[in-house]
């Protein structure tokens, strides 16, 4: 195969790549909490791979190589729904949520209560408190989400919600549509304190509108 054939497969294969991330930032365009992402590339020469290994001499090999993809963590619009359970968190803070993996973290605040009582994700994940999960009586009614994240019902104060920032959110994975995954020691999670704003949600980055 000679050069401009690798050079050409190479150029190829990153465009699909990069159609794909397009093409999930616009599918997910009104996801709540979504953050769109861009695909980052770098051309590179082969030094030993010169022209004379190849049947018909014309260059050095220049390559084109995807090597990671950035999320875009910046506030997208926010959108009034009325459901008491929709919550925009404003600054750089996540809510908490269990998975069968362990703890995570979204932006994404459409909750509800499942058949059990607890409050959940659009997902069913469980939404973490600080002292777990938060819990509702089947006797239980006026819910209310505070801006400071409290959880309170006519029964009373139920929990806060557990929000968190990391130093550095490009150190976080990204799982799915909206969860995040600390990767090194260096984004472990500290307490934030978010602003929520309930019956509010935070749609996509405001680029993914464009």
């Amino acid at each position: 195969m000679e050069n401009a054939s690798l050079v050409a497969l190479s150029r190829q294969l990153v465009l699909r790549r990069k159609l794909d991330v397009i093409a999930d930032n616009v599918a997910n365009i009104t996801t709540d909490g979504f953050k769109r992402q861009s695909l980052n590339f770098e051309e590179f020469a082969m030094p030993k791979a010169r022209a004379n290994t190849f049947e018909r001499p014309d260059r050095i090999n220049a390559f084109v190589s995807d090597w990671t993809t950035t999320t875009d963590f910046s506030t997208g619009s926010i959108e009034q729904t009325g459901n008491p359970l929709d919550v925009a968190l404003g600054g750089d803070g996540f809510f908490a949520v269990q998975t069968p993996e362990g703890e995570r973290y979204t932006r994404a605040g459409s909750f509800q209560i499942d058949q059990t009582g607890r409050l959940v994700t659009s997902d069913g994940l469980p939404v973490l408190g600080e002292a777990g999960e938060i819990l509702f009586e089947a006797d239980e009614t006026g819910i209310e989400i505070g801006a400071n994240g409290s959880v309170a019902t006519t029964a009373g104060i139920k929990d806060r919600l557990k929000i968190v920032s990391f130093d550095d959110n490009r150190l976080l994975e990204k799982i799915g549509d909206n969860l995040y995954d600390p990767t090194t020691a260096a984004a472990q999670p500290a307490p934030a304190c978010g602003c929520c704003r309930d019956r509010w949600s935070v749609r996509t980055s405001p680029a993914s509108r464009k």
